[in-house]
């Protein structure tokens, strides 16, 4: 059970796009101040993990959205479209090398996160259980408002990065 939370913690610290925090503004909270204080606890050898990790990730998600049809880009368009609907109309569309091609990302990702719970002592792996369960709390105590503020800026993150 440690091993399947420090993987999702692996995964959502360093290698997410986006999350959430307490006013993305404020200086050591939000997604970047997370991130730079879970880095604090790496050794050089595991940042440079993460980073090859981080640019495997961008170049497998690129060469897939290479991959897509002007039907599969619509339904990614689709705004009337939320989270498993999205991804269930997606995956019906997928072709057998669209799929294995996610499969072979997925299996990186896996490998990714095998390898870095294995390189990490055990200090390192209390302290990622430590700001993810800080995190969690932190989200928990948002004012609605704060919580509508927060999504709206990862919102407007994920657009930007749509973007690029």
């Amino acid at each position: 059970m440690l091993g399947k939370f420090l993987g999702m913690a692996v995964i959502a610290l360093f290698i997410s796009t986006g999350s959430y925090g307490q006013d993305p503004t404020n200086t050591g909270t939000g997604p970047t101040g997370v991130r730079e204080r879970a880095r604090k606890n790496l050794t050089e050898e595991q940042k440079e993990l993460v980073k090859k990790a981080q640019e495997e990730r961008k170049a497998a998600h690129e060469a897939f959205k290479a991959t897509l049809t002007e039907e599969q880009k619509a339904i990614l368009a689709d705004e009337t479209l939320k989270g498993d609907a999205k991804r269930e109309a997606l995956k019906a569309t997928l072709t057998d090398a669209q799929k294995q091609l996610f499969e072979s990302n997925q299996a990186a990702k896996e490998a990714f996160q095998e390898s870095m719970k294995g390189s990490m002592t055990q200090k390192q792996k209390m302290k990622m259980k430590e700001v993810q369960e800080n995190r969690k709390e932190r989200w928990e105590n948002l004012t609605d408002e704060q919580k509508a503020k927060a999504k709206e800026a990862m919102q407007k993150r994920k657009q930007k990065g749509k973007a690029n």
